[in-house]
C-alpha cells in the first residue's frame, strides 16, 4: 500500500518507475487520499500488518528492522493454513544493527536528529500547534512571516541539532524550499548539523525534467568516500555532488560511526528544491 508523503509521490508514473528500479514485482495499491491509512489509524512509514485468513490483524511492526521476526510470524500463519514452510527452510537476510552509541547520549543536543521538513505546511503547523511538543524545523524567524515568496536568509553560523539553516535567496512553499535564483559560485546553501550514521534528502526535479547538480560537503570539505552515501559523485576537481535527475530520496552520507556532522548542500540552479531530511543510526552492516 503506497500512501504518499509528498505530492510528487501521488503520480502513478513515479510509483511505477520506483517499483521498477527496486525490483518490486508484487502489486502496489495507491492510497493517495489516505483512506486506508486513516482506517488503520496508521502513523508510520513503513508500517507492517499481517492479517490472517479470518481477517484479523495478528502482527504489526512500525519502522525498519525486525525482518527475521516478521518472517517467522509469516511462516507461523502459513502453517495455520496447512503450509509446510518451516523455519529450518528460512534464508534470512543479514540484519542491520543499530549503532549503540546513538542510544548512549543524554539530552537532545547529541540525540539522533529527527526528520526535518522544509515546507510551510509542517513548519507552520508545528509553530501553531506545537507539532506534538516539537518546535518547527526551519530556524529563521522570517520564514514564518510570509509564505510562497522569495526571501533572503543569513546563516547565523552556529548550528543546533534538529534544525534547518539557510543562506541566500529561498522561496518557501507548502512542502518544500526552492532556491530562488541562479548563481555561479554556490554561495547559497542549506545547512544542518545532524547526529546519526547516515543522512538522506528528498529532492525534486523541475517540470522541465532538466537535471541539476547539488554540491554537498561535510565540515565545509568534499565528502570523502568512507563518509559518502550511495548517490554521491565526484567531479574532476574532487567536489562531491548529487545529480538530481528524478523526484526521490537521495543518500547523502554514510559515516563510519555515530556522531555530529556539519552538512551543507548548495546549487547554482534556481530549480534546486528540497523537501525533507531523514537520518539513520545503523552500524555499517550489509
Amino acid at each position: 500500500m503506497h500512501t504518499p508523503e509528498f505530492e510528487f509521490e501521488k503520480v502513478k508514473a513515479n510509483v511505477e518507475q520506483a517499483a521498477a528500479e527496486f525490483g518490486i514485482a508484487y502489486r502496489i495499491v495507491q492510497d493517495n487520499d489516505f483512506g486506508t491509512w486513516r482506517n488503520y489509524e496508521n502513523r508510520f512509514w513503513p508500517a507492517k500488518y499481517l492479517i490472517d485468513r479470518d481477517g484479523f490483524i495478528r502482527y504489526t511492526h512500525f519502522g525498519e528492522g525486525d525482518y527475521d521476526e516478521t518472517e517467522t510470524i509469516i511462516r507461523e500463519l502459513l502453517a495455520e493454513n496447512g503450509g509446510s514452510v518451516t523455519l529450518e527452510d528460512a534464508n534470512f537476510l543479514p540484519t542491520r544493527e543499530f549503532d549503540d552509541a546513538a542510544f548512549a547520549v543524554d539530552g537532545p543536543e547529541m540525540s539522533v536528529t529527527r526528520e526535518l521538513y522544509a515546507g510551510t505546511g509542517r513548519n507552520y503547523s508545528a509553530l501553531q500547534f506545537g507539532g506534538g511538543g516539537q518546535p518547527p524545523y526551519v530556524r529563521h524567524e522570517q520564514y514564518y512571516s510570509r509564505q510562497g515568496l522569495a526571501m533572503e536568509y543569513a546563516d547565523p553560523g552556529v548550528h543546533e541539532n534538529h534544525f534547518i539553516y539557510l543562506s541566500g535567496l529561498w522561496s518557501n512553499g507548502p512542502e518544500s524550499l526552492t532556491h530562488a535564483r541562479s548563481t555561479e559560485g554556490y554561495e547559497d546553501y542549506v545547512a544542518i548539523k545532524f547526529y546519526g550514521t547516515s543522512a538522506h534528502i528528498v529532492l525534486g526535479l523541475p517540470e522541465s525534467g532538466e537535471p541539476y547538480e547539488v554540491r554537498v560537503t561535510i565540515a565545509d570539505a568534499p565528502i570523502v568516500a568512507d563518509h559518502a552515501g550511495e548517490d554521491v559523485k565526484w567531479d574532476e576537481h574532487g567536489n562531491s555532488y548529487l545529480l538530481v535527475d528524478e523526484d526521490r530520496l537521495y543518500r547523502v552520507a554514510r559515516t563510519p560511526e555515530y556522531g555530529g556532522y556539519e552538512l551543507k548542500l548548495s546549487s547554482n540552479s534556481d530549480t534546486f528544491e528540497f523537501f525533507a531530511f531523514t537520518f539513520g543510526v545503523f552500524s555499517n552492516a550489509p
